[in-house]
């Protein structure tokens, strides 16, 4: 980990690129969760996080928006990918699906799993979800 100073993942990340990658995805986050049972809070997160919100190499020339557990792989379309990073989780991490809908045991559930080496994972995907209200996905209603 960097030292205290450096600026949090969250806090670097542009407005507008984070608000049209929301309109871009948030029907797919959606989906994703109806078909998975994984919150589209933090599927978003996770992709907001990994590929800076769309503005990453990998996310631009591979289409891969979840970074390293799916580096160096190139997708035929950001679709393909968010599919794919559901299967991953639900077959990597089957025991988080019993968290339903509650974002904070799914972040901490992530960062206990190992899935990201970073040592505060769930606390950036939290600091994201709060930041862009992204618990609004979960409630399709809304």
């Amino acid at each position: 980990g960097g030292s205290s100073t450096t600026a949090t993942k969250a806090e670097v990340l542009d407005l507008p690129a984070v608000e049209d990658y929301l309109d871009r995805f948030a029907q797919v986050a959606q989906t994703e969760m109806e078909k998975y049972g994984i919150p589209a809070s933090i599927k978003m997160a996770q992709a907001i996080l990994e590929s800076r919100a769309g503005q990453a190499m990998e996310a631009k020339v591979d289409n891969n928006h979840f970074g390293k557990p799916m580096a160096g792989q190139p997708y035929e379309s950001a679709w393909r990918n968010w599919r794919e990073h559901s299967l991953l989780l639900v077959n990597r991490h089957p025991a988080l699906l019993k968290h339903g809908k509650d974002f904070r045991a799914w972040a901490r559930g992530l960062e206990k799993a190992g899935y990201n080496k970073s040592d505060n994972y769930a606390n950036q995907l939290l600091e994201i979800i709060d930041r862009f209200h992204l618990e609004q996905l979960d409630d399709p209603t809304i």
